[in-house]
């Protein structure tokens, strides 16, 4: 089954259109999960020992023309490590292009001077194969060991289908708030019926440790680790996508609510009031500081 160049799945999981390990086969092409407007492309997690790739995106800076490094106001390009600028696109290369005209050398030289600061454009990204898509998120509270979750059910054209949040108890620290949080989306994904799913969230670790990349520190975590690869056979496809908490703030703001909860929430088609402006500007965009 091909999931839209995101690689072959055949009842395991897909991170970035690789296969993981001994639960799936085949190499994909990886996936560009850039906005159309804005924003930046991100690889996937390769397989076992793979790493994370970052493209790049094309954005338009407020109040201003569109710009792909070569407008007709001026043919500058500035690459600033994948993130959009002003100036057009960037390619995670952070370098100039020589083909900076002299119109275009003001903002560089403010640019360099710290008075021009680049900005990015966040949207939603749709999932690969009509997938829905789960957002998590962990809170953790290192004064009173305690730790709260929050999942975010969407599907493929971001309208929203339901949320689960509340507190996760006595933790021992921010990696198993985390894995748990994880771990809770895992199974509200099961209650839902999703079949094709994509988990999304900003704790990178945690899906690399699911994919052999990062090695488990303890067993206690190897024990929630284990406890979410089982987990994940159940669907019949998964994908993981990585980003940053900008672009999961729906999920963390949810998260740290929970916090003051005395036990698990639970919203169907609409969505919790804290957290609906949040959602609605994943789908139209914003701005954020790289």
């Amino acid at each position: 089954m091909d999931l839209g160049g995101i690689g072959e799945f055949l009842g395991g999981i897909v991170v970035g259109g690789y296969g993981l390990g001994p639960f799936c086969g085949g190499f994909g092409m990886g996936e560009e999960v850039g906005p159309d407007e804005g924003g930046f492309a991100r690889g996937g997690f390769e397989g076992m020992g793979g790493s994370t790739e970052y493209g790049s995106g094309r954005g338009r800076f407020p109040g201003a023309r569109e710009s792909n490094g070569g407008d007709n106001e001026g043919e500058g390009e500035l690459a600033s490590d994948g993130v959009n600028s002003i100036f057009g696109e960037g390619n995670g290369n952070s370098s100039f292009s020589t083909k900076t005209n002299m119109a275009a050398r003001p903002l560089l030289d403010m640019l360099n001077a710290n008075w021009i600061v680049p900005v990015r454009h966040i949207s939603w990204t749709p999932p690969p194969n009509n997938a829905w898509k789960i957002s998590f998120a962990g809170h953790h509270e290192p004064e009173s060991r305690t730790g709260s979750f929050a999942c975010i059910v969407r599907d493929h054209n971001a309208v929203f289908k339901s949320a689960i949040a509340g507190p996760s108890g006595k933790v021992r620290d921010g990696l198993a708030t985390h894995l748990i949080a994880l771990s809770r989306a895992i199974e509200f994904a099961m209650t839902e019926g999703i079949d094709y799913l994509q988990i999304e969230g900003n704790h990178p670790f945690l899906f690399q440790m699911i994919t052999g990349e990062t090695k488990i520190p303890d067993s206690e975590t190897r024990g929630l680790v284990f406890r979410c690869i089982h987990d994940l056979q159940k669907f019949r496809s998964v994908t993981f996508r990585s980003v940053t908490r900008d672009d999961n703030s729906a999920a963390n703001l949810l998260a740290r609510i929970a916090a003051e909860c005395k036990r698990v929430e639970f919203w169907a088609d609409i969505p919790p009031k804290e957290v609906a402006e949040s959602l609605v500007l994943d789908v139209i965009g914003r701005w954020v500081l790289p």
